[in-house]
């Protein structure tokens, strides 16, 4: 069956056959590292007094690392992982402070990067400011070990740096690229444009 990340919205195939009847289904998004939640058909029947179990198509995907303020934000855009050799993912940015770190299990970050020993467990973060109905966004660096870098610069710790669409960023050995919605409406245009454009240099730390 397919179903969708509540958080990076990547599109998954899951085996639901070898699942107990009756258990909500817990899984981690390959792509995001995030953990997702599919509530069991039964327990929908239950509710609205259904038949179906074709419901499962249809059923929520709840992100359990996302709180209910978090996901009640709009989406200003995404970061599409743009490094050699390695298969690209896109993750959601909102509205408000995206904190991007190590991917680890009691690490609690937006943007989880996994297999990359060189980056903090809260590196740097994206944060969205309303200046007079013209929003503008900023990277920050959140006094990293090996520093945060803006289309190979490095950033100075906690300085706001202004990010525009398509600008990469690099933490640890990782490479990001910045989109905004406005200019890529749906995350499958942006990772698209990505995959298509050129690598940023990458800097050795």
């Amino acid at each position: 069956m397919k179903t969708k990340c509540g958080k990076c919205h990547s599109i998954l195939l899951l085996n639901r056959e070898s699942h107990p009847t009756g258990k909500d289904l817990i899984f981690q998004c390959p792509s995001c590292g995030s953990k997702n939640r599919l509530v069991d058909p039964l327990k929908i029947k239950n509710i609205n007094d259904s038949s179906s179990y074709s419901q499962t198509e249809n059923t929520v995907n709840n992100n359990l690392d996302s709180n209910i303020e978090k996901s009640s934000k709009s989406t200003i855009g995404w970061l599409v992982l743009h490094t050699e050799n390695i298969n690209p993912a896109s993750f959601t940015i909102y509205k408000g402070k995206n904190i991007i770190g190590r991917l680890t299990n009691d690490n609690n970050v937006d943007i989880p990067i996994d297999n990359d020993l060189y980056l903090s467990r809260k590196h740097c973060f994206i944060e969205s400011v309303n200046d007079n109905s013209d929003w503008k966004y900023f990277l920050v660096d959140n006094e990293s070990t090996n520093g945060t870098y803006l289309n190979t610069k490095r950033l100075s710790s906690n300085d706001k740096i202004y990010l525009k669409d398509s600008d990469t960023i690099q933490v640890g050995r990782t490479k990001l690229v910045f989109k905004l919605k406005r200019n890529s409406e749906t995350i499958d245009q942006a990772t698209k444009t990505v995959i298509n454009s050129d690598y940023e240099k990458t800097v050795i730390v």
